[in-house]
């Protein structure tokens, strides 16, 4: 079995076939801490639509086991660590006075204006060349299988 928490000794040096092994054995490899590794993007997307059976609110997840109001339940549901990262620092923007509410407004604004920008400009070119799929690839070792 796959431990995340522990990889195998050369799974930072090349993870890709731990991946691929990973993808064919055991999309869905449950974890020794009672957690689940979910390697398929399908299988992701499932899981985050079905809010009946899959529980994404962490107040509901973790009172049975942190007990309701103890102090690892309030530091695991409210601490900026655990929101998603994009929150996080805009909550760390905010609250050490770097930036206003109107501030991260604008920013957010200019941001989907050059995201809006970049899809119309996909959109309008043509489909790049093959050779291009590896142009701009930040890693030393890519794997190419054809």
């Amino acid at each position: 079995m796959f431990d995340l928490a522990n990889p195998p000794a050369d799974f930072i040096a090349n993870p890709f076939p731990h991946y691929d092994r990973l993808l064919r054995d055991s999309p869905v490899a449950p974890q020794p801490d009672g957690s689940v590794l979910i390697c398929k993007h399908a299988d992701l997307t499932t899981i985050y639509r079905d809010t009946t059976t899959y529980i994404s609110d962490k107040k509901q997840a973790f009172a049975p086991k942190f007990g309701a109001g103890s102090p690892l339940f309030e530091h695991h549901t409210t601490s900026l660590v655990f929101n998603d990262p994009i929150e996080a620092v805009r909550n760390l923007l905010l609250t050490g006075k770097h930036a206003s509410e109107e501030d991260l407004k604008a920013i957010d604004k200019e941001i989907k204006s050059i995201v809006n920008d970049s899809a119309e400009f996909a959109r309008n070119s043509p489909e790049p060349a093959l050779e291009e799929l590896w142009t701009d690839i930040y890693a030393t070792e890519v794997p190419q299988e054809a």
